[in-house]
């Protein structure tokens, strides 16, 4: 597009949207929608950007892609995982911790990282006050090519009233990848929301239609805000299937799925049969049209036959191939998910 158009008419936003029609065909044309293909999809965002045309990116390539690739596996989908990381400043502000952690990804056929932000008790968003150490990580993540969402969440947003801070959290979020990509530098590929209504004591008190409603509203606040700018995964347990929604004829997952790219299921149990059996159910079904992967847990937590914890890391990859072979066959499944990097280092 530069060659054919030249610096000064690219820069102007005000050019016919026909004349970018055939590099943009050409360019969904070559490309299959896998991972490969960001490299040549970051640098095509810049061009739109100078023209003044980044709606047009966003609608084209971004959505196309992810349509594409969250439901469309890669070819190493049962090698490939994913990986919270809650505590990420003790990651990243350490250069000690930060490059075992970058290690133990490689090793581990890490290929999405969850890492956390929030706000400071100064009232400072993490990704403005730690602008430099999410950057550096986020740049030293793609040259291993792993990607990176930006995870956040408080069961206090599930109060229409109380969301000032996630209102600040998004806009720093934005003007965090904003920033990044004006200096033509990788930012989040995505926004990753755990709120968990079911957690909440008036799920069980009769209050459970009201926490359905409200975190629907939420979801769909969340999804306008970032529009169509990033990709949007939300954590969910597999039993929000079946739960009903009033005044819909679908069932919480599916007002959920239809909102986002992305579902990391929460199938918590302590034997990969047991794993399987509980996601199995959500991964067949063909309503739903968004990515799906599947997470276990690996930290000590006081509920009985829920983690993975205890094992040696060995045994644990036995584990995530075991289930992740028999969640492939699923065209929705995007891999395996390990929850959380802490009880994941305990693993010997």
């Amino acid at each position: 597009m530069l060659q054919n158009y030249g610096n000064q008419d690219m820069m102007s936003p005000n050019r016919d949207e026909n004349e970018y029609t055939a590099e943009v065909a050409s360019l969904e044309e070559q490309t299959s929608g896998r991972e490969s293909d960001y490299e040549r999809l970051r640098r095509l965002s810049q061009l739109y950007q100078a023209a003044g045309r980044s709606d047009l990116f966003i609608q084209r390539c971004i959505s196309s892609l992810e349509t594409k690739n969250l439901p469309g596996q890669a070819e190493n989908v049962i090698e490939n995982r994913g990986v919270y990381l809650w505590k990420a400043l003790e990651t990243l502000c350490s250069k000690e911790r930060r490059n075992e952690f970058l290690t133990r990804c490689e090793q581990e056929n890490i290929s999405l990282v969850y890492c956390y932000f929030s706000m400071g008790k100064d009232q400072q968003p993490f990704l403005q006050k730690f602008e430099p150490e999410y950057s550096y990580f986020i740049e030293e993540c793609r040259r291993r090519n792993i990607r990176v969402f930006a995870l956040a969440g408080e069961q206090e947003w599930l109060d229409p009233a109380q969301r000032g801070d996630l209102r600040i959290l998004l806009d720093s979020f934005l003007e965090f990848n904003r920033q990044r990509m004006a200096r033509g530098s990788y930012g989040f590929d995505g926004f990753s929301l755990d709120v968990e209504p079911h957690s909440v004591a008036g799920w069980r008190t009769g209050q459970r239609d009201k926490l359905v409603r409200n975190y629907l509203d939420l979801l769909r606040e969340v999804r306008k805000t970032l529009a169509d700018t990033t990709l949007l995964d939300v954590a969910v347990p597999c039993n929000y299937a079946g739960i009903p929604v009033l005044g819909s004829r679908n069932d919480f997952l599916k007002e959920i799925a239809d909102q986002v790219n992305s579902l990391t299921l929460m199938a918590y149990q302590d034997t990969w049969r047991r794993g399987v059996d509980r996601a199995s159910p959500v991964l067949n079904r063909s309503d739903l049209a968004c990515g799906l992967r599947v997470a276990v847990e690996t930290q000590a937590v006081d509920e009985v036959g829920v983690s993975f914890f205890g094992l040696s890391r060995q045994e644990f990859r036995t584990v995530l191939q075991e289930c992740a072979k028999r969640f492939s066959k699923n065209k929705n499944f995007c891999g395996m998910v390990i929850h959380d990097d802490a009880g994941f280092q305990k693993m010997r």
